[in-house]
């Protein structure tokens, strides 16, 4: 009887119904054991034929062009395809890691948009990995070069990174391009939303997510030369930007009042848009914070002075910003078209698809629908500095009449006190 492997429930959240047969050399695959398969791979084969005979280069090529179908079409799940990954980097499985790896470079995936640079693998002859495989990693970000996307050619090195955050090179397998449905604007990238990213502070042992989940995860994304940043907000993890303020959300009233609908915590590096076409630019909490003399104290407040402190007002919607709603409002996209069109590389997105009001969540267009669904237009957003320069909008007028209010409080209670 074959061996069978069946990847366990991970942190007691998704079962990755998976199970790989690992056949004995000369006898990979017979008919009594094709429904030890993945149903995908197992999808075409005929009990009446026989499939003793494959050696392990022809069943390599068949898992291959089975996980590059499924990948395309969409039958493989995420989970099963990271799973048969992780299995043959687990076991070393030369034949289903190279049926996995050549499926991925030769599936219908894209990342980037065009004209972006990407960070290539030193040229130095003399860059060797230490005793312990490990490249020194401040002398490969020392001479890291940058070539344009479209200039990458097959045998390339661009720069990776391994299970553990260290900078490895990457060989180009192939090259193509494919005309994504979905191109987000990641703070000045375009990169589908189904790119994988290294996330390290993910809780997952896995660490790479596709970047909506990163950005809707209020994750983190690590740079070639180390910095850890927010992807939401484009800002260094625990840099001052990267703190919270207390914010509420609403309406104002016809009678001036202000009714409140929503209140939670914000980063002091949420951005907005102000402007529209080639005066559109970006803002954030703290650009309005600043300029208006407020500052946010240990209690996540505003304070102005020594008043007392006030939370943010959000008055652009009724429910404050979800981490996402930046770079989607960047890219012209919504969360509920990504999921529709599903552009998803080697694994797809850990967090569950939007719901349509009534109809459960959004499901993948597929065929006609997916064909003539129109492909969004990023903006081209510029980004104001973040404390440069000062935005043409102040607080509203709940914050500035609150923040106006302290102050003279606090005068009457200085001049008390000299007197």
């Amino acid at each position: 009887m074959p061996e069978t492997i069946t990847n366990l429930r991970e942190n007691g959240e998704e079962d990755l119904l998976i199970n790989y047969v690992t056949f004995p050399i000369g006898n990979l695959l017979n008919n009594e054991n094709i429904g030890y398969l993945p149903q995908l791979l197992a999808t075409g084969l005929s009990n009446d034929e026989d499939y003793s005979f494959y050696t392990r280069e022809e069943f390599a090529e068949f898992l291959s062009e089975s996980i590059k179908s499924g990948l395309n079409n969409g039958s493989l799940s995420a989970e099963d395809a990271v799973s048969l990954f992780r299995h043959a980097q687990d076991t070393g499985d030369s034949t289903l890691l190279r049926a996995y790896t050549t499926a991925l470079s030769e599936s219908d995936q894209s990342c980037f948009g065009p004209e972006v640079p990407i960070d290539m693998w030193p040229l130095d002859p003399d860059l060797n990995p230490g005793p312990d495989g490990i490249y020194d990693q401040d002398a490969v970000r020392a001479k890291v070069w940058k070539k344009p996307i479209e200039l990458i050619q097959v045998g390339d090195l661009v720069v990776s990174f391994d299970d553990d955050g260290n900078l490895v090179p990457g060989p180009v397998t192939r090259t193509f391009q494919n005309n994504a449905k979905i191109l987000l604007n990641f703070h000045g990238t375009r990169v589908t939303p189904g790119h994988v990213y290294y996330r390290p502070d993910s809780k997952k042992s896995y660490k790479y997510e596709t970047l909506i989940d990163v950005l809707r995860d209020d994750g983190v994304i690590q740079k070639q030369d180390g910095t850890l940043i927010r992807a939401a907000t484009n800002v260094p993890v625990d840099s001052p930007r990267d703190g919270f303020v207390r914010a509420i959300a609403g309406r104002h009233k016809a009678d001036g009042a202000f009714e409140q609908t929503d209140e939670g915590r914000i980063r002091l590096g949420t951005r907005f848009l102000i402007g529209t076409g080639e005066e559109c630019k970006s803002v954030s909490v703290a650009d309005l914070i600043e300029c208006n003399r407020g500052v946010v104290g240990d209690d996540e407040l505003i304070h102005v002075g020594d008043s007392p402190g006030v939370p943010f007002t959000w008055d652009f919607g009724d429910t404050l910003p979800k981490p996402e709603d930046f770079v989607l409002a960047c890219s012209g996209t919504t969360l509920e078209d990504i999921y529709k069109a599903a552009e998803w590389e080697s694994q797809g997105p850990r967090l569950p698809a939007p719901m349509v009001l009534d109809r459960g969540p959004v499901q993948p267009l597929k065929d006609v629908a997916l064909s003539e669904m129109p492909r969004n237009e990023p903006l081209n957003v510029t980004h104001a500095p973040m404390a440069a320069t000062k935005p043409q909008r102040t607080l509203n007028r709940e914050q500035r009449k609150a923040m106006e209010a302290q102050q003279r409080k606090a005068a009457k209670t200085r001049k008390r006190l000299v007197g």
